[in-house]
Order: structure tokens, then C-alpha cells, then sequence
């Protein structure tokens, strides 16, 4: 009995130390400055890569281009972006789940954690699936007269300002550097996939009205969009990162929301 006594006392200690430590946030800003470069190195290489091969800049299909142009789908960029969006997503459950045990299980946090890993978990699969291009048939049977070239970016833009609408009223539970990380990683990515889009899809319109094709433009902005896509990835992946300090106790790792 004392010696049951004993233990049950050591255990109160222990537990009493893990939760009196010094929780430290886990460093989350060099992990972004190293997918943000890695992700400047895959659009940069696929910049110059027809300077490379000597091959027309709408030489998309060109021998060995297509696995490094970020405009192809089903290559290394879509793979990269892919990955970065199924990490965070993963990143995002498992901060549920942390959130599930380390408060009460109605808690808002663990919530709110799990519908955005469902939603980077959606980005992750239309990334690879090009989902978001087949819109294209429901904007032109709902809106016959919307004058888009990609028809999709018809229904895009405004299920864009949604979910960036959406997520401002439903992370106001959360920490404020994992809120302003989603923000600002969701608005970034949008910003590319549907700002710098409908850009593209302005000087495609332009060239068939005025017959002036600008591949250097043309160029540029896939390029630039496909760049706002993979760093809104990075700010997603850090900001569950960011949401969860951690210690050492005597019985091993404690990890506890923000």
C-alpha cells in the first residue's frame, strides 16, 4: 500500500513538472523559409527551363519541359504543390486531435482544426485532379453569358471570396499567429489561382481580340501565379505548426494547444 502510495505521489509530481515547464512553440519559421525556397527553386527552374532547351515559350509539351513547367499538369510542380496542401492538411488533423484531448472535446479549436484539414485535404486532391477546371460546365449552364475564357474562374471567384469569407468568422476561436498564418496562406493561394488566373484569362482575350499575342506575358503571370499557389501552401503547413507548444516532462513529449 505505501509503496502504491509512493508511486501515485511520483506520478503527481511528474505530472505537476510537465505542466509548470517552459511550453516552447515549435519553430515553425525556418520550416516556412525552407518550403518557401524550395518552392522558389521549382517555379524558377521551370522559368527557364525553355531558355534551356531552346524551345518556344508556348512549347509547353516540349521534350523534358513538361515534367518541370508548372503550367503542365501530373510533373514535379503539381506534385510538390499536392504534397505541400496534404501536409498541412495532415499538419491540421493532427492538431485536432491534440486539441480533442488537451481540451474539452466540444471545444471550438478542435472543430475548427478539423474542417480546415478537410479543406486543405480538398485543395490537396483538385490539385492533382484539376477538379476546379470542370466547374467550367457549370458555369456555362448557369451563367451562359459570363465571358470568361476559363469558364470555371465564373464560379471560382465568388466560391473563392466564400471560403476566404468563411474562414475569417470560423478561425476567430484560434490563437491569433495560426489564424493570421491560415489567413493570410489561404488568401495567398487564392490570390494566384484565381487573381493571377483571371488575369491570364484577360490578356487571352485581349490576343484573340486584337490578334497580339504576348507569350512573354503569358509567361510571366503562370509563372508568378503558380509561385502565390506553392507559398500559400507553405503559410497553410506552418500555421498548424504554429498552434501547439511543446516540452519534455520525465514521461516524454507533452504537447498542448495554444
Amino acid at each position: 500500500m505505501t509503496s502504491s502510495k509512493s508511486d501515485h505521489h511520483k506520478g503527481t509530481r511528474r505530472r505537476h513538472r510537465a505542466q509548470t515547464s517552459d511550453f516552447r512553440v515549435l519553430p515553425w519559421t525556418p520550416v516556412c523559409c525552407v518550403l518557401m525556397t524550395l518552392s522558389a527553386v521549382v517555379v524558377a527552374v521551370s522559368f527557364v527551363m525553355p531558355h534551356v532547351l531552346r524551345v518556344p515559350l508556348d512549347a509547353w509539351a516540349a521534350p523534358g519541359r513538361a515534367w518541370f513547367d508548372v503550367g503542365n499538369e501530373n510533373n514535379l510542380p503539381t506534385w510538390w504543390n499536392a504534397a505541400l496542401l496534404m501536409v498541412a492538411a495532415a499538419l491540421a488533423s493532427v492538431v485536432a486531435c491534440v486539441s480533442w484531448n488537451g481540451r474539452r472535446a466540444k471545444s471550438p479549436g478542435t472543430a475548427v482544426w478539423w474542417l480546415i484539414g478537410l479543406l486543405l485535404a480538398a485543395l490537396s486532391l483538385d490539385e492533382v485532379a484539376s477538379l476546379h477546371e470542370r466547374l467550367g460546365r457549370l458555369a456555362d449552364a448557369a451563367l451562359p453569358g459570363h465571358g470568361f475564357t476559363y469558364a470555371w474562374l465564373a464560379v471560382g471567384i465568388p466560391m473563392a471570396l466564400a471560403l476566404l469569407t468563411g474562414t475569417v468568422f470560423v478561425t476567430r476561436s484560434l490563437a491569433v499567429v495560426p489564424r493570421r498564418l491560415l489567413l493570410a496562406g489561404l488568401l495567398v493561394l487564392f490570390t494566384g489561382a484565381v487573381g493571377l488566373e483571371a488575369a491570364n484569362d484577360i490578356l487571352v482575350r485581349l490576343s484573340d481580340q486584337t490578334d497580339a499575342h504576348n507569350p512573354h506575358l503569358f509567361h510571366v503571370i503562370y509563372h508568378a501565379e503558380e509561385l502565390l499557389e506553392m507559398l500559400g501552401a507553405c503559410l497553410l503547413v506552418t500555421a498548424p505548426l504554429s498552434s501547439v507548444q511543446v516540452t519534455h516532462s520525465p514521461d516524454g513529449v507533452v504537447v498542448k494547444p495554444r
